[in-house]
Formats: structure tokens, sequence, C-alpha cells
């Protein structure tokens, strides 16, 4: 009956005919078997970001380098938070590798900052449908599709993507005993 439960193999469709008063035979039947399944997809992300802002305060420091060997030129200044950028500057050339490496500095803040939820939750959405969709048997035509969102954890959100699905699974039993 509709909205029964089944398992692989199991007889869905067979078809009798009556031979005699006691006998009967099988026949051909046709049908059709459409399971109802869902498929499940998940995504998740934290509802804040961080944000890089730069306080302008810079430092260069160089140094003189031969062969392993360091002589400092000038010391900068280091901050909390900063971003190194080296430079390697060679002054003799391929047979005597002597060079300047000049080292700097560029100091930031890192501030905590809530997120766009109605963009979050777009970006969650198109990632757990196609976790959810990626999921779906080869032949199978996808009837409703929903979106659940919660928070999992303090500061964190997830989206449930569910995708329901109708597939034809009748199968003979001649390819039943093919498959073994």
């Amino acid at each position: 009956e509709p909205g029964d439960c089944v398992t692989a193999g199991q007889v869905l469709i067979a078809g009798e005919e009556r031979l005699s008063a006691e006998e009967t035979g099988g026949v051909c039947a046709l049908g059709e078997v459409v399971a109802r399944a869902w498929s499940e997809g998940e995504a998740r992300a934290d509802l804040y970001t961080q944000r890089r802002a730069y306080t302008g305060r810079t430092s260069t420091s160089s140094v003189l380098e031969l062969f392993g060997w360091s002589v400092p030129l000038s010391q900068g200044e280091t901050f909390s938070q900063m971003e190194e950028t080296v430079l390697s500057l060679p002054i003799v050339g391929m047979f005597l590798p002597l060079r300047i490496l000049r080292t700097e500095r560029t100091e930031y803040t890192i501030s905590r900052e809530m997120a766009d939820l109605q963009n979050l939750k777009e970006e969650l959405a198109r990632i757990a449908l196609e976790n959810a969709i990626s999921g779906v048997p080869e032949g199978s035509v996808i009837v409703d599709k929903w979106i659940d969102y919660s928070m999992i954890e303090e500061g964190r959100m997830r989206a449930r993507a569910v995708v329901e699905l109708h597939r034809d699974i009748a199968t003979t039993r001649d390819a039943l005993a093919q498959e073994g």
C-alpha cells in the first residue's frame, strides 16, 4: 500500500492467473513502484568575522647578510600584531652572495564583528543544499526541499537542508537474480 516501508529484494508486484479451481500460475505483471526518500546536507559557520584594521604605524629594519652571517644595519620597532614583508636586495651578484634583507612591518588590530546574517544564511543554505543534492541517486526526481537554521553553539549557526525525492525502484525478478 502507499506509505509502506519496504526492503531490498521484497516482492511488491506479482501477477497470478487461475489455471484451474485449485491451481494458479504466475503471469507478467506491470506496475510502477515509486520510493519516497530524503537526502540531507548541512553547513556551519561562525556568526562573527574577524576584521583586520591597519593602524598606520610602520617600521623598517635592515640586516647585511653573507653566507649565513648577518650584521644589523638598522633596528626597527616590533608590534604585538603585525604583518611582515622581507625584501632581499643583492649587492655584489652571483659569485659573492652579499645582500641586504629589509624587513617592513605594518601594525594592525583585529576586531570581532557580527556577520551580515542575511548573507550568512544565503551562503549556508547554498552549501547545505549542494550537500543534500550530492546525495540524491541518479534517476530521482526532487519534489520538495526545505532548509532549517539553528544556533548550535554560542556564536555559530547551522543550516540543514532536506531534499525529498521520488524514485522508481521497481526491478524484475530476473534483474535481481542477475545481481546476485
